[in-house]
């Protein structure tokens, strides 16, 4: 995966929901700073949940972000699995988000 795609997805999408890096940042569970670093290609190779977390919040597929063609690695069941996924994080508020994340780490 290249940094100037991922960095270039983040600001341009980010900057097309009118989004500030602490509102994306808060979506994510990360802070500001971070996604600034990852806008100016300062951090590398950002977790699988930050990713898919991006991909979820941008309305876009792993592979529109990295370089990575996993087409022929996601079976169609796992594509549905994603895409409800996605659905359910875009419908609930950060704080419902954060709860569930606390309780399943607490499992």
């Amino acid at each position: 995966m290249t940094t100037d795609k991922i960095q270039n997805v983040i600001l341009t999408k980010r900057k097309e929901l009118g989004w500030t890096r602490e509102q994306l940042g808060e979506k994510l569970g990360v802070s500001p700073s971070y996604i600034w670093r990852l806008e100016r290609g300062d951090r590398n190779n950002p977790s699988t949940k930050i990713l898919m977390g991006l991909c979820a919040l941008f309305n876009i597929s792993p592979n529109e972000i990295t370089d990575v063609d996993n087409s022929h690695i996601m079976d169609k069941r796992k594509i549905e699995e994603y895409n409800q996924l996605k659905e359910f994080i875009l419908e609930i508020d950060v704080d419902k988000i954060k709860k569930l994340q606390d309780l399943l780490k607490s499992k």
